[in-house]
């Protein structure tokens, strides 16, 4: 729940329509000063996770970034917070309809730059599992993903991202989940992917590619921070250092935050041991590689 006393303390102009699919309303909160802003200012984009399933604009990442920095981002920052939706599987969604909303709903914002008072230059997104895989693949691709035709002239690019647990290598989560079921009958992360890819095209291998953050690095890629845990037993966290790894291989301005026994929402994967880093020092360090990389 996002506290009562940081919704006090700003304005949140709730259930903006940034576009309409099939007669369906795609929203997003703006969280602001109160007011609004007297000057163009940095937007950060917030994309929740749920597996492509679940949660929504108001939980998740959202809920958990807005209680720990909102309050400071907004008003000593100056930054505007707009936490998105995207179609999920009760949408009748599958690849790239997730993608395509991402998009479209920052196309909306610089299209509206001047009467929400937000600067194109410096778009941030930050996004949680299937949020984070979304904020992974803004950070290299954006031109590829356009639905909305009212939309379709503007290009954007973003400042930099965050990926919190997010999926980054399609194939190899989904041969992860394949593993899961056989060994364990832990089917949780192979339902999340069918959720994203649908389950007729699960093993799609040329799907695999299309659909994968790993596939669209390059010299174009922005700065991204990739923060996992390390006891994170929904998706893979080798497959995050293996993909920072080859980041850096690349010459690409990313870094990592490996969270000592982190399970997938950073709560502690055991009770003997907490975190390391804590809850607090997680969404600070996001919030100073965003900050570090402004316009």
């Amino acid at each position: 729940m996002i506290r009562q006393d940081f919704l006090d303390s700003v304005e949140c102009l709730e259930d903006v329509v940034y576009k309409t699919v099939k007669g369906h309303e795609m929203k997003l909160d703006l969280y602001r000063p109160k007011g609004g802003p007297r000057e163009r200012t940095p937007l950060l984009i917030l994309l929740h996770g749920g597996g492509w399933f679940r949660q929504d604009k108001k939980h998740e990442v959202v809920e958990r970034f807005l209680n720990w920095m909102g309050e400071e981002v907004i008003l000593k920052d100056g930054w505007q917070i707009a936490a998105v939706e995207y179609r999920m599987l009760k949408d009748h969604a599958e690849f790239p309809d997730q993608l395509y909303d991402c998009c479209d709903a920052v196309r909306y914002m610089i299209r509206h730059a001047e009467k929400y008072g937000v600067d194109p230059r410096n778009i941030l997104v930050g996004g949680s599992s299937a949020g984070g895989y979304a904020a992974v693949m803004m950070a290299s691709e954006t031109k590829k993903w356009k639905e909305d035709p009212e939309l379709a002239d503007i290009d954007f690019d973003i400042a930099a991202a965050v990926s919190f647990s997010g999926v980054l290598d399609v194939e190899w989560i989904v041969k992860s989940g394949d593993r899961k079921v056989d060994e364990t009958g832990d089917g949780r992360i192979r339902y999340c992917m069918q959720c994203l890819l649908s389950r007729g095209r699960l093993h799609d291998e040329k799907l695999w590619k299309e659909s994968s953050p790993r596939s669209y690095m390059g010299p174009q890629s922005r700065p991204c921070l990739l923060v996992y845990g390390t006891a994170d037993s929904l998706v893979t966290p080798d497959h995050a250092a293996d993909m920072y790894r080859q980041a850096k291989e690349m010459g690409l301005d990313w870094e990592e935050l490996a969270v000592i026994n982190g399970e997938h929402n950073f709560a502690p994967g055991t009770a003997e041991q907490p975190t390391v880093p804590d809850t607090r020092s997680i969404y600070r360090t996001a919030r100073d590689f965003l900050r570090r990389h402004l316009r």
